[in-house]
């Protein structure tokens, strides 16, 4: 009703036509105006509303990223704060210039009390450990989206194969994916060491199990 009175208000309107066919022209004419009019309207209002959600939903993104992400804290200034005073710290042979530092920490390669090495201060971090008693070996890294969440902070894989096949597989994972090739070196000596452990171990258990069987009619 509103857009009624104000065409009709408009001088335009109240011109005198007096053939029909040019008053259904112009009859016409004016209605297309009129749409015209109020598609310019809507189509402003509904962009206005649509930018309205666009908003919304980026402020409820944010918020959420917010609630999910930690403050990121740079690797070296972690290091200058737990070089000297953590509880997997380690020295031997005394305080003097001889002496050496070793952490114990399970994602440090060397157990050495160094950055490159320190699994405390660096973000992708290698663990190689044994497994279980089959003389598997556990190879795990660090991932470096879930931060946050300690239970989920691991991508674990266990490898039960040869030696030659394990130690390609840490070399894929850690070397060729880009993921800290400058750890290669160590997480090899490191998977060399555990698998050595674990023969010894195997042959040990076997030559004392030799020993307790007893022989039926022997004293």
């Amino acid at each position: 009703m509103d857009c009624a009175r104000m065409y009709a208000r408009d001088p335009i309107f109240n011109i005198s036509i007096p053939n029909s066919k040019l008053k259904l022209g112009f009859l016409i004419l004016t209605l297309h105006y009129i749409i015209s009019h109020l598609r310019r309207k809507l189509s402003h209002s509904s962009l206005s509303a649509i930018q309205g959600q666009r908003r919304r939903r980026r402020k409820k993104k944010k918020k959420k990223k917010n609630k999910g992400e930690m403050t990121t804290v740079p690797g070296q200034l972690i290091w200058e704060i737990v070089k000297k005073n953590n509880s997997f710290l380690v020295k031997e042979f005394g305080r003097g210039t001889q002496s050496i530092e070793f952490s114990r920490e399970p994602n440090n390669l060397y157990n050495l009390n160094s950055f490159k090495y320190s699994g405390l201060a660096n973000k992708k971090t290698v663990t190689i450990q044994p497994a279980g008693k089959d003389q598997s070996v556990l190879l795990a890294t660090t991932k470096t989206k879930k931060q946050n969440k300690p239970s989920a902070l691991l991508h674990k894989s266990i490898m039960k194969k040869e030696f030659k096949r394990m130690a390609k597989a840490v070399q894929n994972q850690i070397a060729d994916n880009y993921y800290r090739p400058d750890l290669k070196k160590a997480a090899l000596a490191r998977l060399s060491a555990v698998n050595k452990s674990l023969r010894i171990a195997k042959s040990g258990a076997k030559k004392r199990n030799r020993q307790g069987v007893k022989v039926p009619g022997r004293k």
